[in-house]
């Protein structure tokens, strides 16, 4: 028998990605966000393939004085994984605000969702930038807020 899920779009399921990463940081992690008035507004990095774009803010929220600024990507296969040139244009995102007070957190469906070349951009970053995927979120982002704080005392 056939899965209902093969007939369902890309975009479909992208979107329900982007709802439940958006009730988890609202609901989970108690941070307030927005994302309805957002896709009229998305801070677009370069075109990608098929005119898609690359790295789009989906979430917005501050965050005690940090604006938090989310991309994704949902691989239905998941032995894909997220590539440097997405990270590149995520930092390219990022760059448009203060980097001090900025933080880029970018969310994948698969647990292994980053190739290494993505992983080791986003260590290297002179920008905020927080690889996670979204059933380690309500963890990952709680754990890495204290190093920003800390990177801001330090900076004044």
């Amino acid at each position: 028998m056939k899965s209902n899920n093969s007939s369902i779009s890309s975009v479909y399921k992208g979107n329900g990605f982007e709802i439940k990463a958006f009730k988890l940081l609202k609901n989970k992690i108690k941070i307030d966000c927005q994302r309805d008035d957002l896709r009229g507004k998305e801070l677009e990095a370069h075109r990608g393939h098929r005119g898609c774009y690359k790295s789009q803010v989906i979430i917005a929220c501050e965050c005690s004085s940090l604006l938090c600024l989310f991309s994704k990507k949902l691989y239905l296969d998941l032995n894909n994984k997220v590539e440097v040139d997405y990270i590149r244009d995520f930092e390219s995102v990022i760059s448009r605000f203060d980097k001090q007070t900025t933080i880029g957190i970018y969310i994948t469906s698969a647990k292994d969702g980053y190739s290494s070349g993505a992983i080791g951009r986003a260590k290297s970053s002179e920008y905020h930038l927080l690889l996670i995927n979204i059933q380690d979120m309500c963890q990952d982002i709680p754990e890495y807020l204290p190093k920003v704080y800390k990177d801001l005392l330090y900076d004044i």
